[in-house]
């Protein structure tokens, strides 16, 4: 990663700023807007450095992060395949050492029908992918933080695709209990890389 994680989330929001500053935030016509906005993130800083921020292991663990809120701010379709190959070889690695097992960890923040509907896509091309392998029978557990209030309408667009062993392995939190959650795992990257 040539940026640390503290200046890609600096760039992203000096970005950010700057392109709602030139351009009112839309009530209507908010997909096209956000795209622009992502394609402006993604002119300005590495695609493979805003995915190792967003999906990445916890050090030489089994356990992977899947930060949402950071990847719904460079999201597009042409990048669907960057992101399903980072994914899928972290799991690759995960279930090929020590006892082969992983646990995943899903920050929904920011996730709603809307941008179910909108990257169906990707999420369709992972399951896929994914259930016709061994990988989802390796999970010990999902856990998702930051659940969306309509994740039973969310889970309805997609429970055909769902493998079997994923719904009794999820473990989901709130809004409220998700903070909580999410500063422990900070705190433990944090204590594990100074460590290193």
């Amino acid at each position: 990663m040539s940026l640390t994680k503290t200046q890609i989330f600096q760039s992203i929001q000096d970005i950010k700023n700057e392109f709602y500053s030139q351009n009112t935030k839309n009530v209507f016509f908010k997909k096209s807007q956000k795209q622009e906005l992502s394609n402006r993130i993604i002119e300005k800083i590495s695609i493979l450095d805003l995915i190792d921020i967003s999906i990445y292991r916890f050090s030489n663990e089994n356990r992977i992060y899947v930060d949402y809120s950071i990847i719904k701010m460079y999201i597009d379709v042409s990048l669907y395949e960057i992101i399903l190959e980072k994914l899928i070889q972290l799991l690759v690695d995960c279930t090929n050492i020590g006892k082969g097992t992983y646990e995943i960890h899903i920050n929904l923040d920011g996730f709603t029908i809307t941008s179910a509907e909108r990257h169906k896509l990707i999420i369709e091309q992972f399951c896929q992918r994914m259930n016709n392998t061994k990988y989802f029978d390796h999970m010990n557990i999902m856990y998702i933080y930051n659940t969306p209030s309509m994740i039973d309408a969310i889970s309805g667009l997609f429970s055909y695709l769902l493998h079997p062993n994923i719904k009794q392995k999820m473990v989901k939190y709130d809004k409220d209990e998700s903070v909580m959650k999410i500063a422990e795992i900070r705190g433990y990257l944090d204590e594990m890389s100074s460590s290193l």
